[in-house]
């Protein structure tokens, strides 16, 4: 070549004109009068560039002469550690999160759930379990592991604006609804919105909101369908729903009844569910079982199926249940003397002009409106008049009821043809003139005394008073009545009915659950998934059509989070038909109910199905003519569990604990966050500005000499609005500042905080390569600080999965594993030093990097092969189970090879998830660590003061483990059930009061990020070999706030002490 151009050897690693990144030269060969340089990118990837003389000219060799900024080299290995803990941490939605999930939320998310490449699912746990929190917890994890991209959420219209609810809570917002308007605009497809949730009534009825929404057009990745029992082929509509959307890579489907007392229903369930391993079932024909369901019932495993029951829930402590115990009473009221004339003649007007064929079913309709309220009576008597004959073809026979209608169906009856419509509207009209004046506040009532007396005052209801009570009324006209009672007698209340949108409905029950007023009057649009459980009594002002309707009601208070007994009080109305009808059964019911602790409320409908008696106005009789018994309800209810508990799922608590405590190691919280991001300003890379919608945690981001990357939005100048806390954001947005809900989420659940931090990575390459010399008041002497990468190669190629480490090299070469918490307490020297890198420093991290390596892709290979025996143990048997009982031979074999095929392949791919390869570390950076001992620790009076707190904290009967040698910012985690300690502790010769202590970068940082978890416990006088507790603090970064800076060392004085103890009151 020309000696005028420069001239690149194999194997130099450079950087090119413009560029921040570096490159590997592989060849370099002249074209014309340009030069074509062949590069490898960090990652491998080979490129071919052109470049002139004077390009070529401006490539720059990449030096390891420890010269590079560092503050730049800070900023680097904290961006390697924001990536770290999105790749590597066993959960990183917490640490932003409300949500502190209970073990068996743990257990079926990170021991169930996540390990599965492709998760096919039915999540069958009893009702109030936290379904929804586990399938959320699911996706965000999802999400961040990069299983999911996009993703649909399917469930009853009611539930939409809970599930964004929920999701604004716990998992930051940004579940979008699915609307006619978005399918018809194509939103779906052009939208950077990743999750979306679609009212499952909207998808069945509306053909182009169900054809927009197919994976196909979706591009879903996991479809989660809430309330999964609907789609059964009983409601083809909903079924052909689940069929449309069941060929994604990941299908969730949730619901509290998967076997509805019906085996081919639950085996159709698991066919939606795994179309390919459970054959499709055909419904039978009317009275007879299906033709095509096995023989054997089905118990699907672990892979497939959870179902865990309420009563054997515990928390972290093994023994405080999370479902509190509960009782029923019947109230009894005879109607006075008003009420019961209004209702006889009412039921006189049905008998009167009604058709023959509607008698029945109107006179229950009647009646129960006028045992309800005369204001509900009043308004039916007034549609009637409106409807009469208008709607002649309304179903009055057997399938009269309607259980998706708020009012069971039962309004039809206003528009049936009347036998003389002239005079029945003359019999209406005076009936109204009598009773309409009666209706304001001064009517009596025969049930409101009694309510008040019996179900409200013995739990301390009183009027304007703290305690909230739940009452649920059939009509939305007697809720709005009741509501106007409630409040006229003192008591703040509301009403949650089908008469108000979703967005109101949604916001009145987060109101009450905020303690925001009392009485949350209720139609049954509250009786379905929703949490109320901030009220421990519910009054039952009507009984419901349903027995389904009753169960859903009951279990609106008794859920998870309820922290006293749950009451249930019937208010029944004698002298009615109902009474008529269900007093004797009622008493039967409750008497059963109250015998098993309440816990036939969780299987109240399959009872009374067993029993034939399916509405609450059927005959209440068994085979033989007499009402069910006490013991007939307890003998079925007893049959039902038995079988349910055949489904049962085991909780691996041991498992949820583990997981628990590998979350809390390695959580990032926001300060951390925050704390990156002042190593970004420290090294000029960013600017940040504070915003004036909290104290803290929400800033404007700008970058300086590049750009952000383009997803974070910008607005004008363009700096972004970010936060590091999604807790508050949520919490300013509840409170009225909306603009919170624009700043973006810089945690490290987030794809958008990866995106920034690989940018970052970017600009800090030539730097790291380069090296640093920095400085660690904790250290004792001198080290070289490495991060190397590695790539494990998963299934023959088929993903790849990035893990990354620190490592030190001690000043004799030895090298060992340093956790990423040390990086707080490393700072740029105090004077100007570099230090090129030691070749035998190298050398040895890279060999460790090896070990490392090969110690990760072996643990992970000894799991994926647990995970692939499993999986073939639980799915051998079910080609022969699920055709066992197909009649004709040929076609048996058929479909059993068909079945054996699908498993073969499913176990292949799992045995393939176990064939785990690494490539070679590469070194992403390094420094040279100059110890700068501002911290002189006694190891004698160390040793005294771990042995004196650990003996403490086992009188307090903790489990202590020692993790001083794992270097994350504390040295003993003491366990206690569902009590979790993260101890410092600090021993002093002499007085404590007089010599102070110091915490490193890595303690202080740890204090912030674990909260109230973490404790410091302070032992002086430890030259007796004994030692003394000075004293011990919950959350000393709140104790010692204006002590607490984000530094590497902080001293805290002995006055500082003595100050805080003296405030305990010591």
């Amino acid at each position: 070549m020309s000696g005028n151009t420069p001239e690149f050897q194999y194997g130099q690693r450079v950087r090119l004109p413009d560029k921040t990144g570096i490159v590997t030269v592989k060849i370099q060969t002249p074209s014309g009068g340009n030069t074509v340089l062949g590069v490898t990118d960090p990652d491998g990837k080979w490129r071919e560039l052109i470049l002139t003389v004077e390009e070529l000219r401006r490539v720059r060799v990449a030096t390891e002469d420890g010269a590079a900024s560092p503050e730049m080299v800070l900023a680097g290995l904290w961006a390697e550690r924001m990536v770290a803990s999105v790749r590597s941490a066993t959960s990183t939605v917490l640490a932003s999160s409300r949500l502190r999930p209970y073990p068996h939320q743990m257990s079926a998310v990170y021991g169930q759930m996540l390990p599965q490449s492709k998760l096919r699912f039915l999540l069958a746990d009893e009702p109030g379990t936290g379904k929804t929190i586990m399938s959320g917890l699911w996706l965000r994890e999802a999400q961040r592991l990069g299983l999911v991209k996009r993703a649909l959420v399917v469930c009853p219209a009611h539930l939409v604006q809970k599930w964004r609810a929920d999701f604004d809570r716990f998992f930051g917002g940004g579940l979008q609804e699915v609307t006619l308007e978005t399918v018809q605009q194509g939103t779906l497809s052009i939208s950077n919105h990743a999750i979306w949730v679609v009212s499952m009534h909207r998808a069945a009825k509306n053909p182009t909101v169900l054809e927009g929404i197919r994976p196909v057009n979706g591009g879903w990745d996991a479809v989660i369908f809430d309330e999964a029992h609907r789609m059964t082929p009983t409601a083809e509509t909903f079924h052909n729903v689940g069929k449309a959307l069941m060929k994604v890579p990941h299908a969730l489907f949730l619901t509290a009844t998967p076997h509805r007392g019906k085996e081919w229903l639950f085996q159709d369930l698991l066919h939606l569910v795994d179309p390919e391993l459970f054959p499709e079932v055909e419904p039978p024909a009317r009275g007879r079982q299906p033709r095509r369901t096995a023989r054997r019932k089905l118990k699907p495993g672990p892979v497939h199926f959870l179902r865990r029951m309420k009563e054997p829930l515990v928390d972290y402590d093994r023994t405080r249940k999370l479902f509190k115990p509960r009782q029923a009473k019947n109230v009894k009221v005879f109607l006075n003397g008003e009420e019961q004339d209004f209702h006889d003649r009412a039921i006189a007007l049905v008998r009167e002009f009604f058709p023959p064929e509607a008698r029945s079913l109107a006179g229950l309709v009647y009646g129960k409106r006028a045992a309800s309220s005369l204001h509900a009576l009043s308004r039916t008597l007034h549609r009637r008049s409106e409807k009469m004959g208008t709607d002649p073809t309304a179903p009055v026979g057997d399938n009269w009821y309607d259980e998706g209608a708020e009012d069971g169906g039962e309004g039809r009856v206003e528009g049936v043809r009347s036998v003389d419509a002239k005079a029945e509207r003359e019999a209406i009209r005076g009936m109204l003139d009598e009773l309409e004046p009666l209706l304001g506040p001064e009517l009596e009532v025969s049930k409101w005394a009694p309510m008040i007396d019996h179900c409200l005052t013995p739990h301390g209801i009183t009027p304007d008073g703290d305690r909230q009570v739940v009452v649920f009324t059939e009509y939305a006209d007697t809720a709005g009545w009741l509501v106007k009672r409630f409040q006229d007698a003192g008591f703040p209340s509301r009403r949650y009915s089908g008469d108000e949108n979703h967005l109101t409905r949604a916001q009145t029950q987060a109101d009450f659950q905020k303690g925001d007023f009392q009485v949350l009057v209720s139609t049954d649009a509250g009786n379905e998934g929703i949490d109320l459980q901030s009220a421990n009594v519910l009054v039952n002002w009507d009984m419901p059509w349903s027995l389904v309707r009753l169960e859903q009601r009951l279990g609106r208070i008794h859920r998870i989070g309820q922290q006293r007994k749950a009451w249930f009080y019937n208010l029944v109305a004698l002298g009615t038909r109902e009474s008529q009808a269900h007093e004797t059964l009622l008493d039967n019911l409750v008497n059963a109910a109250n015998q098993l602790d309440g816990r036939i409320f969780d299987s109240l409908n399959a009872v009374m199905e067993r029993l034939d008696i399916t509405s609450c106005f059927d005959p209440p009789v068994v085979p033989g003519g007499r009402v069910a018994s006490e013991t007939d309800i307890v003998r079925v209810f007893n049959e039902i569990r038995s079988e349910a508990e055949y489904l049962e799922s085991g909780i691996d608590l041991d498992l949820a604990q583990s997981a628990r405590r590998s979350e809390l190691l390695q959580r990032i919280e926001p300060d951390t966050v925050e704390r990156f991001l002042d190593r970004l300003v420290a090294a000029g890379l960013v600017t940040r500005d504070p915003v004036p919608l909290a104290d803290r945690g929400f800033y404007y981001l700008s970058s300086v000499g590049w750009k952000l990357p383009r997803n974070l939005p910008t607005e004008t100048g363009g700096r972004t609005l970010v936060t590091t806390r999604e807790a508050l954001r949520q919490e300013l947005v509840e409170g009225g500042k909306q603009r919170a809900a624009k700043a973006t989420l810089l945690t490290p659940s987030r794809p958008l905080f990866y995106q920034l931090t690989q940018a970052i990575r970017d600009r800090t390459e030539a730097a790291m390569w380069q090296g640093a010399a920095l400085s660690d008041p904790s250290a004792q002497q001198d080290y070289t600080l490495f991060v190397y990468e590695t790539t494990l190669e998963v299934g023959n190629g088929g993903t790849e999965v990035k893990v990354s480490w620190l490592i030190g090299v001690d000043q004799h070469g030895k090298a060992n594993r340093v956790a990423w918490e040390t990086l707080p307490n490393l700072a740029p020297p105090s004077e100007p030093a570099s230090r090129p890198l030691d070749a035998q420093a190298e050398a040895s991290a890279a060999a460790h990097a090896d070990h490392l390596a090969a110690a990760e892709t072996k643990q992970r290979k000894s799991a994926a092969e647990k995970w692939a025996t499993g999986l073939k143990r639980e799915l051998r048997d079910l080609p022969n189970v699920t055709t066992e009982h197909i009649p004709d031979l040929q076609t048996r074999i058929r479909e059993r090879q068909r079945l054996e095929a699908n498993v073969q392949t499913r176990i292949n791919q799992a045995q393939q998830q176990a064939e785990i390869t690494h490539t070679r570390p590469r070194r992403l950076g390094w420094a040279h660590v100059i110890a700068d001992q501002q911290i002189v620790e006694d190891p004698d009076s160390e040793d005294v003061s771990m042995r004196h707190v650990t003996r403490l904290l086992e009188q307090e009967h903790f489990i202590v483990d020692d993790v001083s040698g794992e270097n994350i910012g504390f040295d003993l985690l003491a366990e206690r059930g569902a009590d979790q300690r993260c101890v410092e502790v600090k021993g002093r010769r002499g007085s404590a009061s007089s010599k102070g202590i110091e915490l490193t970068g890595g303690e202080l940082e740890a204090a912030r990020t674990m909260g109230e978890e973490y404790w410091l416990y302070v032992v002086d006088h430890c030259e007796d070999g004994i030692g003394r507790l000075f004293s011990a603090w919950q959350n000393p970064e709140r104790v010692f706030r204006d002590d607490f800076k984000p530094v590497p060392a902080v001293r805290l004085p002995g006055s500082a002490l003595e100050a805080a103890r003296n405030r305990k009151g010591h």
